[in-house]
């Protein structure tokens, strides 16, 4: 009674052919296959490497122009500290020490 019961999963396929008699047919990397494969990364990484160049210039063209402003408005500032130096030095030479009254670059303007 159980012997009737049990079966055999490990059965053989009725149509299955041998890889031998097939010959290059269930061959899976074909020439047809593999250029396009090729082809597509190759163009896949000249993307991702062009995609990245893209954006490394971008944030440093950004960082460039953050160097700049701080570079105009750093120069003003020493531009604005050189001319105070000298309009005091000029004061106290012809007016005598102390006597001048002192100009700050907040009150030039």
């Amino acid at each position: 009674m159980l012997k009737n019961k049990l079966t055999n999963n490990y059965k053989r396929s009725v149509g299955r052919k041998s890889l031998s008699a097939s010959g290059l047919n269930l061959n899976i990397m074909r020439r047809e296959t593999i250029v396009p494969l090729i082809v597509g990364l190759i163009l896949g990484s000249l993307f991702v490497v062009f995609f990245n160049f893209n954006s490394r210039l971008n944030s440093n063209s950004a960082l460039l122009a953050q160097i700049e402003t701080a570079t105009a408005s750093n120069t003003k500032n020493v531009t604005d500290v050189i001319s105070f130096i000298s309009s005091a030095q000029k004061g106290s030479t012809t007016t005598g020490a102390g006597t001048g009254a002192a100009t700050t670059p907040a009150n030039a303007q």
